[in-house]
């Protein structure tokens, strides 16, 4: 159920981007991307967060094969660091 629930936390970034921003000193900096994060277990070793990249750019489809490839990723220990940085929102 995973990837339904990161779809609509995207449709709602998409109509609410303050939610997808950062302070940075005094300032708000909307992010213009939605890298989403999703915790994923690995057995043995806690939780790890790999990072969707654009996911505003992809449909309910393609969330789901993201997530499966890194999920599938982080079970195996094969994500990169690129995996798993420059996350915007965390589920």
């Amino acid at each position: 159920y995973s990837h339904f629930v990161l779809y609509a936390i995207v449709q709602a970034l998409k109509e609410h981007p303050l939610v997808n921003a950062s302070i940075e000193g005094d300032n708000i900096v909307i992010k213009k991307d939605i890298h989403l994060g999703c915790a994923v277990a690995v057995p043995g070793n806690g939780l790890v967060v790999p990072v969707i990249k654009n996911a505003g750019d992809l449909n309910l489809t393609g969330i789901a094969r993201q997530l499966d490839q890194l999920a599938n990723k982080a079970k195996s220990k094969k994500l990169t660091m690129d995996d798993l940085t420059g996350g915007t929102y965390t589920f």
